[in-house]
């Protein structure tokens, strides 16, 4: 068994041979509960065409022998006589004890409106109405028993505990990216958010925190598009979108993940690529800079 024939067996068998459980399958893609955790929702994708995976979990990805090197925990040799057709046969997966959930209930939305969050936008050097354009003010409260993660529930155990509130960022899968001066985290579904104003220029982010800080900077650029990632993790969530778009601008942290989500899509811009981050290298992310420059 050498490279070009390993790479040459499907995937999607080597997924089916380790029990990896399918969720959804088009002629293009399978999406697998990802065999390297215990998770209820699939981020782990294969792409059939080109056979290929990615783990949106921890944003790590290749061909199959990448694959079968990190599953097996083993080197080159070692996958390729995994994958030798006299041998093609692996152990069933282990079932992997799962964590507590932490569940939680929204309680509310409002127009951003607390003290407190203003306080934490000024600190920041946010302009404030710009947040409360793109933000909204989020209530919600934790608790460890009741019903399914996300769902609103009625609990007589749930007006004893304090509400956090925070500062909330929607994403395109109906979730909400959080934010206030203690904590961040993300409520409902981890995704992507695209604001499309019909422009040629698309400007990438890494969180809300950078595009607020850079329409701050520059308001008069607010009429051109804008992804923000909310994780360098689900990057390549943007792919696709790049071909709209005649000058694609990446504003990532100066950071390792930072500069690798840079270098992906630099990768797939076949236009006008700008690295912006380059222009505030001396810190690690566009507030940085910001509140650098306001002092």
């Amino acid at each position: 068994m050498n490279c070009k024939k390993a790479k040459e067996i499907k995937l999607s068998a080597v997924l089916e041979k380790i029990g990896a459980a399918e969720k959804k399958k088009t002629d293009r893609e399978i999406w697998y509960l990802s065999p390297f955790r215990e998770e209820k929702k699939a981020s782990f994708k294969v792409d059939l065409k080109r056979n290929t995976w990615y783990d949106f979990g921890t944003g790590k990805g290749g061909n199959i022998l990448d694959f079968v090197m990190l599953y097996f925990k083993t080197d080159l040799r070692g996958a390729l006589k995994k994958l030798d057709k006299n041998s093609f046969s692996f152990p069933q997966q282990k079932k992997l004890k799962s964590d507590p959930v932490k569940r939680y209930e929204i309680v509310s939305f409002a127009k951003l409106n607390h003290p407190l969050l203003f306080n934490y936008l000024r600190q920041r050097k946010i302009d404030i109405l710009i947040a409360r354009k793109y933000c909204k003010e989020l209530r919600y409260v934790v608790y460890n028993s009741g019903s399914k993660y996300g769902k609103t529930v009625k609990s007589q155990n749930i007006k004893q505990l304090k509400p956090y509130f925070t500062i909330a960022f929607k994403n395109d899968k109906g979730g909400y990216e959080t934010r206030n001066k203690h904590f961040q985290n993300c409520l409902v579904a981890k995704a992507i958010t695209i604001i499309n104003n019909g422009s040629s220029t698309l400007n990438l982010f890494e969180g809300f925190i950078d595009f607020l800080s850079y329409l701050t900077l520059v308001p008069k650029k607010e009429n051109e598009d804008f992804i923000i990632i909310n994780s360098t993790s689900i990057v390549r969530d943007a792919i696709e979108f790049l071909p709209n778009y005649c000058t694609i601008k990446t504003f990532f942290d100066n950071d390792h993940s930072g500069k690798q989500a840079t270098a992906l899509i630099e990768k797939y811009c076949t236009k006008d690529f700008r690295n912006e981050s380059l222009k505030f290298q001396k810190y690690n992310d566009v507030n940085d800079y910001l509140m650098a420059y306001s002092k």
